[in-house]
């Protein structure tokens, strides 16, 4: 079985595909994993509740990561337009005089 290695560039491909309702399963998926840590804590299965924890930690650090890079996204955008309006702003100043 040929295994595949995600390089630089398609793993940033890849996170460019996250989608908003991505992001929002995940969370339920966070929260499902904090109910499963404290039913297996009060149950006292330590294995699980492991397991429970090293996957919360894993989803929760690419959920940070994902959110952070919409808001960066968000930010850029608005740059964006901030700078496309005083470009027309003064294009129509310079049409005025």
């Amino acid at each position: 079985m040929a295994t595949q290695k995600l390089n630089g560039n398609s793993l940033r491909a890849a996170q460019a595909l996250v989608r908003e309702e991505d992001l929002e399963d995940m969370r339920k998926l966070m929260g499902s994993l904090q109910d499963s840590i404290d039913a297996a804590s009060h149950d006292g299965r330590l294995v699980m509740m492991g397991v429970y924890v090293e996957l919360l930690a894993l989803v929760s650090t690419k959920v940070g990561k994902i959110e952070a890079r919409f808001k960066r996204e968000m930010l850029a955008n608005f740059r964006r337009d901030h700078r496309d309006l005083k470009a027309q702003h003064r294009a129509e100043q310079g049409e005025g005089e």
